[in-house]
């Protein structure tokens, strides 16, 4: 399959969790810990998903997702977050509360990739 997913993530734990679920299914990994990495690993070929935690070291992830949306319009987005998020640009993509089941985790990111 090959399709190319960014997980951007400051927990090494929830990134290892990720990239395994993920790999399993057959798609390959890009990780990022911060919004500067994050923008970094965008601003190649874009990637035919971008899951991406609200709360990280440099910045807000709603600022990642707005900025690969915004050079990307037909990017899915899948929002992670340990906090019910209160930015009011939660609603533009599907949030993801963690701890979440990894069966469940893999059917959201299969329908993301599918539509």
């Amino acid at each position: 399959m090959n399709t190319r997913v960014l997980v951007v993530d400051d927990e090494p734990s929830v990134l290892r969790l990720i990239r395994a679920v993920l790999a399993r299914r057959g798609y390959a990994v890009d990780t990022a810990m911060t919004v500067e990495a994050a923008l970094d690993a965008l601003g190649g070929r874009p990637p035919a998903l971008l899951i991406v935690d609200v709360t990280l070291p440099d910045g807000n992830g709603f600022d990642v997702a707005e900025a690969a949306t915004g050079s990307h319009p037909e990017l899915p987005v899948l929002v992670i977050t340990g906090m019910v998020p209160h930015d009011p640009r939660a609603g533009r993509w599907p949030v993801l509360l963690k701890p979440f089941s990894v069966a469940y985790f893999g059917e959201v990111v299969t329908g993301l990739l599918k539509s």
